[in-house]
């Protein structure tokens, strides 16, 4: 599937809903209903500050005041079907821009990637006629597990967010499998970036999570990311990575014991120039009640001696 066939599915939902609540179609009565009358409508708007202090003494410390506009709509369902869509919209109410966000050219100011613009964040249709399973096509939201690997990095402005089939599948006891193959990233520097912005990836997302055990969740996933963007530079960040993740949680009273533990390995692939392989760790131990929590944790991603960078040519030591 091409970018180009990807980026028509967003206007899917806008086309279903032009053609479809025409009165003069009584039969597709139901649809309409699922488009209108069962859909919902949200608005939501987000005021963000950073500041960064920066040690360079060749850049400018830096401050970004940005608002996000969120409008998202999610239809009704109609003989398993929903679509979905949700436009953001990130503004800088200053008249002055006192950082580099990668597009706006303030190259003197430290960096704080919340770029201007406006862009669909997601765009699917979604199919749950299949017993204990969700099959969603489009630009979609992907969270898994701590989000260390896949994630949405919702902290910033411009949610990144992929263009994916994925399933999902539940019919096996206290057990989720999940698949997806991503063909395109949406990264939070925004489509105005045009060396980071996107990623086109052939990436298969693996990932089997189990809750039987009472107070324990244990996940075991593969990532297999190959990227063949044009521009091969990227092509450093295909890896391969195989993990497992332990978490638990035990209540004492009002109290609770939380802790986390995990592994992961991961090697070059595809068409990686760099050879490596490197051991994943986490370890969190944590606790507290309603009003006071704390945690505690160690997480390390290392790097083989003698891997060679593909930016800078420099030597990895651990």
């Amino acid at each position: 599937m091409t970018i180009m066939i990807q980026r028509h599915l967003f206007f899917v939902p806008v086309v279903m809903a032009t053609v479809l609540i025409s009165p003069e179609v009584s039969a597709w009565d139901p649809i309409q209903d699922a488009l209108t009358t069962t859909a919902k409508f949200n608005m939501n708007f987000r005021l963000r500050y950073e500041g960064v202090d920066d040690a360079s003494p060749l850049l400018e410390d830096a401050e970004a005041l940005t608002l996000r506009s969120r409008l998202t709509y999610e239809s009704g369902a109609y003989q398993g079907f929903t679509v979905g869509m949700e436009l953001d919209d990130v503004t800088n109410p200053m008249s002055e821009e006192h950082y580099n966000d990668g597009v706006n050219g303030q190259t003197s100011y430290s960096g704080i990637t919340d770029p201007e613009g406006t862009e669909v964040n997601q765009a699917w249709i979604n199919y749950a006629g299949i017993p204990a399973t969700n099959i969603k096509l489009g630009r979609q939201r992907i969270v898994l597990d701590s989000e260390r690997f896949i994630g949405s990095v919702a902290f910033r402005q411009n949610e990144q967010t992929y263009d994916a089939i994925s399933v999902t599948n539940k019919s096996l006891p206290k057990t989720t499998l999940y698949y997806a193959n991503i063909n395109n990233v949406n990264r939070v520097f925004g489509e105005e970036n045009k060396t980071q912005g996107d990623h086109e990836t052939d990436t298969h997302v693996f990932n089997a999570k189990y809750e039987g055990f009472p107070g324990l969740t244990l996940s075991t996933y593969a990532y297999l990311m190959d990227y063949v963007d044009s521009n091969k530079a990227t092509w450093g960040f295909s890896n391969n990575t195989y993990g497992v993740r332990l978490t638990g949680k035990h209540g004492f009273g009002d109290e609770t014991l939380k802790y986390a533990l995990e592994y992961a390995t991961q090697s070059d692939g595809y068409d990686n120039p760099v050879d490596y392989s490197a051991d994943y760790f986490l370890g969190e131990i944590g606790g507290g009640n309603a009003a006071v929590a704390a945690t505690l944790g160690d997480e390390v991603l290392g790097a083989e001696d003698g891997a060679t960078t593909i930016a800078t040519g420099a030597t990895t030591t651990k």
